[in-house]
């Protein structure tokens, strides 16, 4: 993991496994895998779960790493979109955490001054 401007940044690796296109990052010791062409997306969810925790940690980005061996432009263009859609959000959402944060500070604050 390396950090740049206070920010960790989390390699999110486009590779072969399986014959499959995955997506796939280490959040925490563990490996998240996404396939783009399954319909099954219910690892997602475990995902989600495991970056919500990760931010409230701190901030981070995923960093999009395409494996050499690819060679399908239209997947690699659609996990680069997709990565930078999901530090878009991860954006928003860490906003959201200091806000809420400082509103608990502030409210506890008032509190303890009355």
């Amino acid at each position: 993991m390396e950090t740049t401007d206070n920010v960790a940044e989390i390699d999110f690796v486009l590779r072969i496994e399986n014959s499959k296109e995955i997506l796939s990052c280490d959040l925490d010791k563990i490996n998240y895998s996404i396939d783009f062409t399954s319909k099954d997306q219910s690892k997602l969810r475990e995902f989600f779960l495991a970056v919500l925790n990760k931010e409230r940690n701190g901030k981070f980005h995923f960093k999009y790493v395409k494996d050499s061996s690819l060679s399908n432009s239209m997947i690699e263009k659609v996990a680069s979109e997709y990565v930078t859609a999901l530090n878009n959000e991860i954006d928003s959402i860490y906003i959201q955490i200091v806000d809420e944060i400082e509103k608990e500070s502030a409210l506890k604050k008032a509190e303890t001054i009355k």
